[in-house]
């Protein structure tokens, strides 16, 4: 059985009270939701709490500046947002330190909170995810170089879901009657095979909300068309095509 990793609460400084912040910090924090002041979104991790007044979030983010964290950057908003709330945003270097940073930043804020049930909503992969100290997260990548947006990260899920369909096509696995998920939308395949079996089917003259999303979600590798029958054509590189309906 892995072993929790725990750490040691720092004694407050004499400016704060134990407990001074309880039922003041929302229990959900954002992370890479808002861009970084102090670098670029690749270089930097942003860590956002949201907090219930202007005093609080002040006091929250004096606490977090004063504290030997290897932060960047903290700051607050002075306006709140339409919630009516006032955002703590946290810079960290985007490594592999990160984590170990943030469970040790999470132990002290807990002087201030009391004990919270945190919940960590990932910018990049769009999920929510309960908070477990020395857990680390897939949903955020710690490399620079593998930093992307939430678009271009529904995108790459989206080519590599088509690509699962395709190889199965490739090894002579039927890929009929299969579903595939785009973004919450869900797409059954009615046929498959060479582009050149279904390049009769396209309609000139067809459009619709359908077509646009997979051609957004999908990029560059896949052409999407038409047919006359109501149906979607999802065409790659290599000419293979799937045949497609909108389930619902």
């Amino acid at each position: 059985m892995k072993a929790t990793m725990k750490y040691k609460k720092r004694q407050l400084n004499e400016r704060f009270r134990r407990h001074q912040l309880e039922h003041m910090v929302d229990p959900v924090i954002l992370i890479d939701s808002f861009k970084p002041k102090s670098g670029t979104p690749e270089e930097v991790v942003v860590v956002t709490f949201n907090v219930v007044d202007e005093a609080a979030a002040r006091d929250f983010a004096m606490f977090i500046e004063m504290s030997p964290y290897d932060t960047i950057d903290t700051e607050f908003t002075e306006l709140s947002d339409t919630n009516n709330m006032w955002k703590v945003h946290v810079e960290y270097r985007r490594d592999r330190d990160f984590w170990k940073n943030f469970d040790e930043m999470i132990a002290d804020i807990e002087n201030m909170t009391d004990k919270v049930k945190w919940s960590l909503s990932f910018y990049m992969t769009g999920e929510v995810k309960q908070y477990r100290p020395g857990h680390p997260y897939a949903d955020l990548p710690l490399d620079p170089d593998k930093y992307m947006t939430h678009k271009k990260y529904l995108a790459n899920k989206g080519q590599a879901a088509i690509a699962k369909f395709l190889a199965k096509a490739a090894s002579r696995t039927t890929t009929k009657k299969s579903t595939f998920s785009l973004e919450g939308s869900s797409y059954r395949v009615v046929d498959e095979g060479d582009f050149k079996g279904f390049h009769s089917q396209v309609s000139p003259f067809s459009s619709g909300t359908d077509i646009v999303f997979l051609e957004r979600s999908l990029g560059a590798s896949y052409s999407v068309f038409g047919t006359g029958d109501s149906h979607i054509l999802v065409v790659n590189d290599d000419n293979h095509c799937l045949k497609v309906t909108r389930n619902g």
